[in-house]
């Protein structure tokens, strides 16, 4: 039977993580997140335009 690495561990691990390599991979998939957002931009507002029903309140309070 082969050992669970995970149980070796020590507390002395140290994970290490490089923000060079995240915003690399962010920058390299910078025009999917411009499409997701817009997409999603879009398809809330034409929810908020077409099916939402137009609520308008108004009140004045006049203190004298």
């Amino acid at each position: 039977m082969s050992e669970n690495t995970n149980m070796n561990k020590s507390a002395d691990d140290v994970i290490e993580i490089d923000l060079f390599e995240i915003f690399g991979v962010l920058f390299h998939h910078i025009w999917s997140i411009i499409a997701i957002t817009l997409l999603f931009s879009i398809a809330g507002f034409a929810f908020s335009k077409f099916v939402l029903p137009e609520q308008f309140q108004s009140t004045t309070k006049y203190i004298f």
